[in-house]
């Protein structure tokens, strides 16, 4: 029996450790020059332009070359299946409550909320499900990053139609042209109710929307005045929607002469998005905020500024900027790769990638929940703050043991309230129950925080670990752990982790160095082991 405290207590000192910040220097493409398009950076792209990917999708890009790699991930592989699902129609039907009495009308509406509800669920689950299984991943990707961006949420909308609607608008439309998508975004049922514009009337105009145009949209703080906000919301007052459709109601409308940014004239919605989009801070606001997404913290201010003048050229195309994007040498640059804090969905999601399966979409979304990420529901106007945010040491502790669910499976039914992992595998040699004197009762205290699993939800992972390895690397430990560190990270592994994970190995070896492959549920808990460092949490 192996010594338990050393797995138990190996994502503890990894944690006291210092984070991996990038790649070690030698093994990324200097700045300033021709991408070296090797292993490494084709899986930066496939992490940034997705959500990660196995190692025969990233050998595949590395074959096909830079621009053939870039093309793909642009326009996605084709589809191996045909995913479809059900259309979605409004659960709330105003006509049906006319006529009932006081009684009946109650248990409409509880009927209604329940629909509305399992609606909003079963469109979470379904499109986390897409992110993990899909063949364009940066179609995914896209629109979670639109979903942070132009905020709307079902705690406040509380019309999960309309909430799916503007979903499927990202989803369709996130890869075209921002202009149009501002226009969009702005009709949208969602966004309507979401900012109050659908209660902004003539002569008692209400600012929410037009602020957030200005501020969170397009322009950023600093660039516009309060009297330009005034000013930009009597344009907006009667819109309105009608059964998921935008309406303008004319006689709610403000026709008369608006003042915003510097142009004078009798100003609707329309032409006051223009404007602000012709602003010199618009393409410089929108190049922060999407390569601060796809760059992360290696973005510099030459960087902005020079894809702020894409934008410019091409109009809002967002497609010939991306391209750009994935083709610049300092897109590899060190300080780049391996520098991002990957965000709880994009860390589930990941996972499932590398693994080739994903458990149902219900336990993925609402582990996402857990973890901080709730989709469909963005803490505020502003969205996630992401970056260092999303790691703290009760977070961090909790994505690993949600790791664990993902690599080992799980049944509803023997889940603990405290959260602790029961192994699928009833012969596992390695156990997070149990708090021995041994001090491994420190992981299981960090870890008591209850993760909801919808009930009745079983599943054992279709991949297992020792099909993930070819015959070569089953024949020694570095093999094994060389293997799956390059299969489940994004960013390769410090010296001292692998140390760390080799030792693990030595029970396996005999006196003359012949090396025997451990159990399929030992195999598990060290990918297990794999994912809880700190290495697992960036992309």
């Amino acid at each position: 029996m192996r010594d338990r405290l050393t797995f138990l207590a190996l994502p503890i000192l990894c944690l006291m450790a210092p984070a991996v910040q990038a790649a070690p220097a030698d093994k990324v493409a200097p700045a300033n020059r021709a991408v070296r398009f090797s292993s490494l950076e084709a899986e930066h792209l496939i992490n940034r332009a997705g959500f990660g990917g196995r190692p025969e999708e990233i050998e595949a890009l590395v074959n096909a070359g830079l621009p053939a790699a870039v093309k793909i991930v642009l326009e996605g592989r084709p589809a191996s299946t045909s995913n479809t699902r059900t259309f979605v129609a409004s659960p709330r039907n105003r006509e049906a409550l006319k006529g009932l009495t006081d009684d009946e009308r109650r248990a409409a509406i509880n009927r209604i909320r329940r629909e509305d509800r399992k609606q909003h669920d079963e469109f979470r689950a379904y499109w986390i499900t897409e992110m993990a299984t899909s063949d364009h991943p940066l179609q995914e990707k896209m629109a979670l990053f639109w979903h942070g961006y132009f905020t709307s949420s079902q705690r406040d909308v509380r019309n999960s139609a309309h909430m799916i609607q503007q979903i499927e608008l990202f989803r369709e439309e996130g890869l075209g042209n921002y202009r149009d998508l501002v226009h969009a975004v702005a009709k949208d049922p969602a966004m309507l109710a979401y900012l109050d514009n659908d209660q902004n009337r003539k002569g008692r105009p209400n600012e929410n929307f037009a602020r957030e145009l200005l501020e969170l949209f397009t322009l950023g703080v600093g660039n516009y005045t309060e009297q330009d906000i005034k000013e930009a919301a009597r344009a907006f007052t009667g819109w309105t929607h009608r059964d998921g459709e935008y309406v303008l109601v004319r006689r709610l409308h403000d026709g008369g002469k608006k003042h915003v940014l510097g142009h004078t004239g009798n100003f609707g919605g329309e032409e006051v998005i223009d404007i602000a989009l012709s602003q010199p801070a618009a393409p410089r606001f929108l190049a922060r905020r999407l390569l601060g997404y796809l760059v992360g913290p290696g973005l510099t201010d030459e960087m902005i500024e020079d894809y702020a003048g894409l934008l410019r050229e091409h109009d809002w195309e967002l497609r010939p900027v991306l391209t750009a994007l994935f083709s610049d040498p300092r897109f590899y640059d060190g300080e780049i790769i391996g520098s991002r804090i990957l965000g709880p969905v994009e860390y589930l999601v990941a996972i499932c990638r590398r693994l080739g399966d994903a458990p149902p979409g219900a336990f993925l979304a609402q582990a996402a929940d857990g973890l901080g990420q709730s989709l469909l529901n963005p803490p505020d106007v502003k969205g996630w703050d992401g970056g260092e945010a999303w790691i703290t040491t009760s977070s961090f502790l909790l994505r690993a043991n949600v790791a664990a669910y993902l690599i080992e499976g799980f049944d509803a039914s023997r889940i603990r309230k405290d959260f602790s992992p029961e192994p699928m595998n009833p012969d596992s040699e390695m156990t997070m129950e149990g708090a021995g004197e041994d001090g491994s009762a420190v992981v299981l205290a960090a870890a008591r925080r209850r993760l909801p699993i919808p009930a009745g939800v079983r599943w054992t992972p279709s991949e297992r670990i020792r099909w993930l390895l070819t015959e070569e690397q089953t024949r020694s430990p570095e093999g094994v752990v060389d293997a799956l560190c390059d299969r489940f990270l994004g960013v390769p592994v410090t010296p001292e982790a692998r140390a760390s994970l080799l030792t693990l190995m030595k029970e396996y070896q005999d006196e003359d160095g012949a090396f025997t492959l451990p159990s399929e549920a030992w195999l598990g808990r060290l990918v297990h082991i794999v994912l809880s460092l700190p290495e697992a949490h960036l992309g």
